[in-house]
């Protein structure tokens, strides 16, 4: 590769061609088509990038996503790749999780960017056409699940890992009541009460110690 290239390139494949897509921290994710026999590039669409200095480029195992890390904000961006033009469509941004040394704290603050994401407009009228849609779109609830579902749980099981769990509690069981408490409670007679976030993290974690503070 030339000194002067681009600095991050990703590859998909789609049914029909190989493609690459090129970021060197610019204003835009650059497609090119590959040949496959001689290697060269042509370029076939630019995309706006989501923030700046928007570089080290990956492609989701499924070859349905591509994700995009700005430099100067350590935000993760999210793209959907359609597979028949292999254009981009911009899907959201993530901010980069805040560890500190207080698992509590980071599971009250989990919970409430849980929270935070499933009351926003439409937030549970999307997840309920999501599953009455699984018989007729069942990829719909697949990206969901690879989209949200598991990113949050594996967020929820790295905090509960360092944290000190009441007697009996797995971390997936711990998982469950954590995010089906809300769920639960929703149905059961609305959003729950202000402070619920620390109540259920109080519900499988140990108490603390008069040393703990």
């Amino acid at each position: 590769m030339p000194a002067d290239a681009p600095s991050d390139i990703a590859d998909a494949l789609t049914p029909t061609r190989l493609v690459a897509y090129v970021s060197g921290g610019g204003p835009n994710i650059v497609a090119f088509e590959v040949d496959r026999g001689t290697g060269a590039m042509t370029q076939i669409g630019s995309t706006p990038t989501f923030g700046p200095s928007s570089s080290f480029l990956a492609i989701a195992a499924d070859g349905a996503h591509l994700y995009a890390v700005s430099e100067s904000t350590n935000r993760v961006g999210a793209y959907a790749i359609d597979r028949a033009t292999a254009a981009l469509a911009f899907l959201r941004e993530q901010r980069p999780q805040h560890v500190s040394d207080d698992p509590r704290a980071d599971l009250i603050e989990e919970l409430r960017r849980f929270r935070s994401g499933i009351e926003r407009p439409n937030g549970m009228a999307m997840l309920g056409t999501v599953l009455a849609e699984e018989s007729h779109v069942p990829e719909l609830l697949a990206h969901f699940r690879d989209d949200v579902v598991l990113p949050r749980r594996a967020r929820l099981r790295g905090i509960l890992e360092r944290a000190r769990l009441r007697q009996g509690i797995d971390v997936e069981a711990a998982i469950n009541v954590l995010v089906g408490s809300y769920y639960g409670a929703y149905l059961a007679g609305g959003k729950p009460r202000r402070g619920w976030e620390r109540r259920v993290a109080e519900a499988v974690l140990e108490p603390r110690t008069p040393a703990s503070g």
